[in-house]
């Protein structure tokens, strides 16, 4: 007897074989007509000198992973009860491959990776996690991973493909069947941050005579020098503080300025505070030295007033308004009038 060559073909396990090999898998001894025998794939042969009684095979599985493989042996046997038996080995392969579909996509408010665990229940893994049935059964929206012949593991790994806002992971579910055929799917999970920062400016400052004394700040860093404070749950974006705006009522002794301060955090969100600049003058100008006393005999010899300056600490130099008043004198011996002659400056 000589036995059919080894066989491969597609499959999954022992209910394919005789698609594969011609003969049902059978593990009890069954006949097989010589005809039958003789016309297998692979050339077999049997002959005797006296004829053949009988042919019978059995089968056996040696191998549950891929290949799946069969060991079977073909006994002939002849009129005198005399036997031969052979081999054949039978490989059936699974090539067909697993199927996998991912979770839907998910766009969540946050800013870390390891904030996605909450909304997924898959925790952020740059390292591959092999997923077991349980675990899969557990999760809300699992992955669904499906094979002719049975899933042989599940996994998935992450990687971030945006680290900037908005922040993207790009998480990717692998399934393997027992031949290592693969299928993959990638979700896709956005952490957006939608909230503002919180900023509160320092305390409101005071000039004497000009805003210039009190500049806006340059940057962060001096804002908060100066009492500042701004902060956010993803980070901020500190390139991004300025001064808006800084509006003046226009008003005088005081004047009021208020200026407006803004930042935004590493998404774009911005948020402003305000601070008032009271501008106010009170400290009075410099008092000059008048003009010595005067003692003259006629009414008609009072001089007209003389011109006086003085200077101030917000204006400069100002002159002097003068006005006389006396004491209702006539002039004569008896009624002397006195002038006091007085100069106003004001700022």
């Amino acid at each position: 007897i000589t036995c059919p060559d080894l066989i491969s073909g597609s499959g999954v396990d022992e209910n394919d074989a005789e698609a594969v090999s011609g003969l049902a898998y059978m593990e009890m001894s069954t006949p097989v007509l010589q005809a039958v025998f003789e016309g297998l794939t692979g050339m077999p042969e049997v002959d005797d000198n006296c004829g053949i009684k009988s042919i019978t095979y059995s089968d056996v599985v040696t191998q549950t992973s891929c290949p799946f493989t069969i060991m079977r042996t073909f006994v002939v046997t002849d009129l005198c009860d005399n036997i031969e038996m052979c081999t054949q080995e039978i490989r059936i392969n699974d090539d067909a491959p697993p199927m996998i579909t991912c979770p839907p996509d998910v766009t969540m408010e946050g800013c870390s990776p390891d904030e996605i665990g909450g909304i997924t229940e898959l925790d952020y893994s740059e390292t591959l996690v092999i997923l077991t049935e349980d675990d899969i059964n557990m999760l809300t929206n699992p992955p669904i991973a499906t094979d002719n012949g049975g899933v042989y593991e599940v996994n998935y790994v992450d990687a971030i493909t945006n680290p900037s806002c908005p922040l993207i992971v790009e998480r990717t579910f692998t399934v393997l069947d027992s031949c290592m055929s693969v299928d993959m799917c990638v979700q896709t999970i956005t952490l957006t941050d939608n909230t503002a920062p919180t900023m509160t400016c320092p305390p409101g400052l005071t000039a004497i005579c000009d805003i210039s004394a009190q500049p806006a700040y340059a940057d962060f860093t001096a804002f908060e020098v100066a009492m500042g404070s701004a902060m956010d749950a993803c980070g901020l974006d500190e390139m991004s503080f300025g001064l808006m705006s800084e509006d003046s009522d226009n008003a005088s002794c005081p004047e009021v300025v208020t200026r407006t301060y803004t930042i935004s955090d590493l998404c774009g969100n911005p948020i402003t505070c305000t601070q008032i600049v009271t501008i106010n003058d009170e400290v009075p100008p410099e008092i000059p030295i008048p003009p010595s006393d005067l003692m003259l005999f006629c009414v008609d010899d009072i001089p007209p007033p003389s011109a006086l300056s003085t200077t101030d600490n917000c204006s400069g130099i100002l002159q002097g308004i003068a006005s006389d008043s006396d004491n209702g004198g006539t002039g004569a011996n008896d009624d002397p009038l006195i002038v006091t002659r007085t100069w106003t400056f004001t700022d």
